[in-house]
């Protein structure tokens, strides 16, 4: 048997990873090409479907790591395609995928090449001056010391530098996935069999670019990891990130395209067993892992796609910087859009924050509405 320590950083070298560096997220007209080679040209004829039926005019093909073999996905025929292995050490191996339409309109992408792994700040850590940001150099890699964030508080950071990319970016909503994000903890934990404690947390944040039409959407799922008995600090990743942007008339045709790449990707079986010190064991859990973050992603991106209109509805008034709230006792009314969450008091003064802590014991909530 491996040493816990080592099964926990082989599964973490298999992770998308957590730095995060935005440059990709939204691509201008004549992106460059990154330097490693795009995924094998099309078969003759498209892969059978492994989802729900796609959208109209979308038919998948089945492409192959160009890299290192290490896993496939299905992609849509016709559509621009960029992706592969990354690998920076034995055990920080990072896959990704990026497609374009061929009017270049919709960018979908799962997983990013840039990203590695965090280390929590700890008293080790400030013994060792090194602060928040600072970067450790560990046996999985290099990792920066920077405190966990949830599903959605990454995204929120992840797009944090994408102005340039999409200028006017402004978040319209976001949802974390508690229900989900439960269930993979419960099954990584047993799967590792108190070697090792996982904590899972998955969510999607939603966002329009300024007054242009176009919107987004990613999703991640992020794990906390601690090794039993171990004195380092935990260990945290991206072990799942993907997203579109599209013009909002779109919006279900890049999310069906998401789902699929979900739903399809696979690892190669002799890939993942022929890893540097690995095992099957290891390979099983990798597997087993990715497969129910795979299905509950892609089930979330096919119920996510029916939605998303109205969420970008409510987006056409944050363009305008109002909001709608009602109030069963006064009723509706449109208010300047600036904070997340709203309240009244019994004067009818309304107030706004960031957070759903109540700003006092005699303010009630007032619901946002929805388009």
């Amino acid at each position: 048997m491996k040493q816990p320590g080592l099964l926990v950083l082989l599964l973490l070298g298999f992770s998308t990873g957590a730095i995060a560096q935005v440059q990709n997220v939204v691509p201008p007209s004549g992106f460059a090409a990154p330097t490693v080679p795009s995924p094998t040209t099309p078969p003759a004829q498209p892969a059978a479907p492994t989802t729900a039926a796609p959208a109209p005019g979308l038919t998948f093909y089945r492409a192959h790591d160009p890299t290192e073999g290490a896993f496939a996905v299905d992609v849509p025929r016709g559509w621009q395609v960029e992706g592969g292995t990354a690998r920076l050490s034995a055990v920080d191996v990072r896959h990704w995928v990026r497609l374009w339409s061929p009017d270049q309109q919709i960018f979908a992408f799962r997983g990013d090449s840039t990203l590695g792994a965090f280390m929590l700040p700890s008293q080790l850590t400030e013994m060792a001056n090194m602060r928040e940001g600072s970067v450790y150099q560990g046996p999985a890699g290099a990792m920066v010391i920077r405190r966990y964030l949830p599903g959605v508080d990454f995204v929120r950071f992840y797009l944090g530098g994408a102005q340039a990319r999409c200028p006017g970016l402004r978040i319209v909503d976001q949802e974390s996935f508690h229900q989900s994000s439960q269930q993979l903890t419960d099954e990584l934990n047993r799967l590792f069999g108190g070697m090792a404690r996982f904590r899972i947390d998955a969510g999607a944040v939603d966002f329009t670019c300024g007054t242009s039409g176009t919107v987004g959407s990613v999703t991640a799922t992020t794990m906390l990891t601690q090794v039993t008995g171990a004195a380092s600090p935990p260990i945290w990743v991206v072990l799942d990130l993907s997203g579109f942007v599209a013009p909002v008339a779109r919006v279900p045709e890049a999310a069906e395209v998401v789902a699929r790449l979900q739903s399809s990707f696979r690892y190669d079986p002799t890939w993942a067993a022929g890893q540097e010190q690995t095992t099957q064991q290891v390979s099983g859990i990798l597997q087993s892992t990715q497969d129910s973050i795979s299905r509950t992603i892609s089930q979330t991106w096919q119920q996510r796609s029916r939605s998303l209109d109205g969420v970008f509805g409510r987006g056409a008034e944050a363009r305008r910087g109002t909001v709608t709230i009602d109030d069963p006792v006064t009723g509706r009314r449109t208010i300047a859009n600036s904070h997340r969450y709203y309240w009244t008091n019994p004067q009818g003064q309304i107030v706004g924050t960031d957070t759903d802590a109540t700003p006092g014991p005699t303010y009630r909530p007032l619901r946002i509405v929805t388009p």
